[in-house]
């Protein structure tokens, strides 16, 4: 193979690699095993809002009536940043406890 044909070869590689990343999204089954969450709880927070349509959630074929498929890096995401948030918290509220230890020491 000749250098330029080379070349030409690596043009068109690099073209078919600008579209947009495929995103990770499963039906329900799967993203219970793959979040280690059940049914219950991704239906809760689809409902309630806390998952977002087109970010965690998506109807398969776009109409409300078909599967349910979710975005397992966004939903591993917002659990990354809920355990943070929920530990931040924990740690806040215990370093705001009053301890009571150096009460009556001379």
């Amino acid at each position: 193979m000749s250098l330029k044909n080379n070349t030409d070869l690596q043009r068109r590689s690099i073209r078919l690699n600008t579209s947009p990343p495929v995103k990770e999204r499963v039906f329900t089954e799967q993203a219970q095993q793959l979040l280690g969450v059940g049914r219950t709880f991704l239906m809760e927070k689809k409902a309630n809002g806390e998952f977002l349509v087109g970010v965690h959630w998506v109807y398969s074929s776009g109409r409300p009536k078909s599967r349910i498929l979710w975005d397992i890096p966004a939903i591993q995401q917002w659990q990354e940043d809920q355990s943070k948030k929920n530990f931040e918290a924990a740690e806040k509220a215990a370093a705001d406890i009053e301890t009571f230890a150096e009460m009556g020491v001379a």
